[in-house]
């Protein structure tokens, strides 16, 4: 049974993983800021930052 193709005009093939992102310490420290504003949510600032969603984590990730 093959299922319907939606009808789109833009589409992304990726053909090979990409490498991590690497963050200078200036670039962490910003995110960490913007993350501690009042009102703001973790989430939204990492969002803002481009830091993908399994990234925020920290279990089993060696951080402390």
């Amino acid at each position: 049974m093959s299922m319907p193709i939606p009808n789109r005009s833009n589409v992304e093939v990726v053909t090979s993983a990409q490498r991590p992102r690497r963050w200078t310490l200036e670039e962490k420290i910003s995110t960490v800021r913007r993350a501690l504003e009042p009102g703001m949510k973790v989430s939204l600032a990492a969002r803002e930052a481009g830091v993908a969603p399994s990234s925020k984590s920290s279990s089993g990730s060696g951080c402390a």
